[in-house]
C-alpha cells in the first residue's frame, strides 16, 4: 500500500449540456459515504462536467474510486445514447 502525502485528480468531459446533466444527476447518490481519505465534488461548467478527487491518503482508494465514478459515468452515458436509438 502507497500512501500520499495529497493528489488531486480532476477529470473534464466536454459531453454537451444534456449528457453533462445526466452524468451529474447519476453520480450525485454516490458523492455520499466516501472513504474519509477522499474529498469528492462535482460541478458542470458550461457543456462539461468536472470531477474533483482529492485524496491525503491511499493511492489505491483513490485510483478504485476514480475508476468506479468513471464506470458509472460511462454507464451513464451509454444508457442514454441507446435510449436515443429506439
Amino acid at each position: 500500500m502507497i500512501k500520499l502525502r495529497r493528489i488531486r485528480i480532476q477529470i473534464n468531459m466536454n459531453l454537451g449540456k444534456q449528457l453533462s446533466e445526466i452524468v451529474n444527476r447519476s453520480l450525485s447518490p454516490d458523492n455520499v459515504d466516501f472513504p474519509k481519505e477522499l474529498k469528492f465534488k462535482q460541478k458542470i461548467q458550461k457543456n462539461a462536467i468536472i470531477l474533483d478527487i482529492d485524496s491525503n491518503g491511499n493511492i489505491d482508494t483513490l485510483l478504485n474510486t476514480t475508476d468506479e465514478l468513471l464506470a458509472m459515468a460511462d454507464s451513464s452515458i451509454k444508457t442514454k445514447l441507446e435510449i436515443d436509438k429506439k
